[in-house]
């Protein structure tokens, strides 16, 4: 009773720290609410689950110096350069090689590709050695170089650098050679031999005595033999023509087609106009002096 009416009564306090758990837990579910929302958006937001189609597959362009190389791919012969390879699979190392006519790897590269990424694969496919290249016509003849025989006609085959001696032989014809000389390492030559057929060997034997009986009958003046003081049909001077492409090509004179390179034929002596047509590459015309009794050579790089 002698207490004033103040005193009697308590004030109540309300403390801000009991709200901050319940702020923090309003937080964190806007927060994975607004995370969900952002993957449904990027995942395409429909139920069917669909997004845009991506390129599953890699490509690549194998080129190499000089071209007209033997491609494997892990192994396993593609063509040849350049090439274009295309539903590569992605995300794993490929290996790409250029290798020799003997097989020997020339170069080779160890690529990984990402999906839809088309990459330029450029290697080097120079040999240790110059390659020559020897047919004839007729083929299946029988080659030898420097005294040792390595197979028939038609057939290519590396060779060190320097001269050698090709020669080649087929029954009934002649034998023919050539020298040629690989000048560097990744020279490439060709020869090409057209056969004459070999001379038969005339043996002795007895001329028959000839028992026609002649014509006695006088003949009228002035009358004379047909066959007498005929000329003889005038021969045609030849010469010899080799020509050879890099790479091959069809020989056309005009619309006669002469072969492929390397190609080696008689033509008659003088000018002739000459056009090689290879596959991917623009049709190129030479013209060609050829005089009797010679080899002349063309060696054209398309």
């Amino acid at each position: 009773p002698s207490l004033p009416p103040a005193a009697l009564t308590t004030p109540i306090v309300r403390s801000r720290r009991a709200r901050w758990p319940w702020a923090a837990l309003a937080l964190a579910i806007v927060f994975v609410a607004s995370a969900l929302a952002l993957a449904l958006v990027l995942s395409g937001g429909d139920e069917s689950g669909t997004r845009t189609a991506l390129p599953r597959t890699a490509s690549a362009q194998i080129t190499s110096s000089p071209s007209g190389a033997r491609v494997f791919v892990d192994g396993v012969e593609h063509g040849v350069t350049p090439m274009q390879l295309s539903s590569i699979t992605p995300g794993r190392a490929v290996r790409f090689e250029v290798r020799s006519l003997n097989g020997d790897v020339l170069d080779a590269e160890d690529v990984s590709l990402a999906e839809g990424e088309r990459r330029v694969v450029s290697l080097s496919a120079t040999p240790p050695n110059g390659v020559v290249r020897v047919s004839s016509d007729p083929s299946s003849a029988v080659v030898t170089l420097d005294g040792e025989v390595i197979g028939a006609t038609p057939l290519e085959r590396e060779l060190a650098v320097g001269e050698h001696r090709v020669e080649v032989t087929l029954t009934g014809f002649a034998t023919e050679s050539d020298v040629l000389r690989i000048e560097r390492a990744g020279d490439r030559a060709s020869l090409s031999f057209r056969l004459r057929a070999a001379p038969r060997e005339a043996g002795p034997r007895e001329t028959p005595r000839d028992t026609t009986p002649r014509d006695t009958t006088p003949r009228e003046s002035g009358s004379r033999d047909p066959s007498a003081g005929r000329a003889p049909p005038p021969r045609t001077a030849t010469g010899t023509l080799r020509v050879t492409t890099t790479p091959w090509s069809e020989v056309f004179e005009g619309s006669r087609r002469l072969g492929e390179t390397p190609v080696q034929l008689e033509l008659p002596a003088g000018r002739h106009v000459l056009t090689l047509r290879a596959e991917g590459r623009p049709a190129r015309t030479e013209t060609v002096e050829i005089t009797e009794g010679e080899v002349t050579r063309v060696r054209v790089i398309l």
